[in-house]
């Protein structure tokens, strides 16, 4: 399920790094602390790895770039949108939207205006996305007894096969079940571009374009709604139909 929310307001001014920001909204949007709790700190298992199951996009509007102060300003009017396959999850996001007439987005007020939801959800094998936030795919090594961090292109094999594995196991871990699809397949097909951010101190590479991906319409449902790589509670990887 996907939730799309518009924003209006006169400025909105917030740091160029901002993911951290929303991801506190969302969180803030779980009016149950018990729930809130197990959704940032728990998630769902699988084996020795947890999922949070949802992702959410940037913010999208009208918005100029201060270089000298590296902040963004939007004008008039934002879109925000949150995606899961956690109905649960989405249950109290909707609630909470619902009851409410105004957020505060970096202690700034903004009007809930509209929110619209889609179910999100197909029956075919084939599926063409565009990334409304960057992918991010890595892996984590020791480098002379310190954690070290590589960053997987789209131009290296292994960034799909890591994709691949990801939706899997977000799939067994929501619904408690295994499933193994040798047809399952992801490929980058226009539009890349790096982007490098900016989280909390800790810089993540990852990567915007379009793609495609077969394979058996449960696991591309997956993808959908959870977002593609990794990161995706901290807003990567966040993708929509096209």
């Amino acid at each position: 399920m996907r939730l799309n929310i518009k924003f209006s307001f006169d400025t909105l001014e917030i740091p160029i790094n901002y993911n951290h920001i929303l991801q506190a909204i969302v969180l803030k949007l779980i009016n149950d602390e018990t729930y809130q709790k197990f959704i940032h700190d728990v998630g769902f298992k699988y084996k020795n790895r947890n999922y949070k199951l949802y992702s959410f996009s940037r913010l999208n509007g009208n918005f100029k770039y201060n270089k000298e102060v590296k902040k963004i300003k939007f004008y008039d009017f934002a879109i925000f949108s949150i995606t899961s396959i956690n109905t649960e999850f989405m249950k109290y996001i909707s609630k909470t939207l619902l009851f409410n007439n105004e957020l505060y987005i970096n202690n700034q007020k903004v009007v809930i205006e509209e929110i619209s939801g889609e179910k999100n959800e197909f029956n075919t094998e084939y599926l063409r996305v565009k990334s409304l936030s960057p992918v991010v795919v890595y892996s984590t090594f020791k480098d002379n007894n310190k954690n070290k961090t590589y960053y997987y292109t789209p131009y290296e094999e292994k960034f799909y096969k890591i994709l691949k594995k990801n939706i899997i196991k977000k799939y067994s871990s929501y619904y408690n079940e295994e499933i193994n699809d040798k047809r399952l397949n992801i490929r980058h097909v226009k539009n890349l571009k790096e982007v490098v951010t900016n989280y909390k101190g800790f810089i993540i590479k990852g990567w915007m374009g379009e793609y495609e991906l077969t394979g058996n319409p449960k696991l591309l449902n997956v993808a959908l709604n959870t977002g593609l790589g990794s990161k995706n509670s901290m807003g990567y990887g966040f993708i929509e139909k096209i």
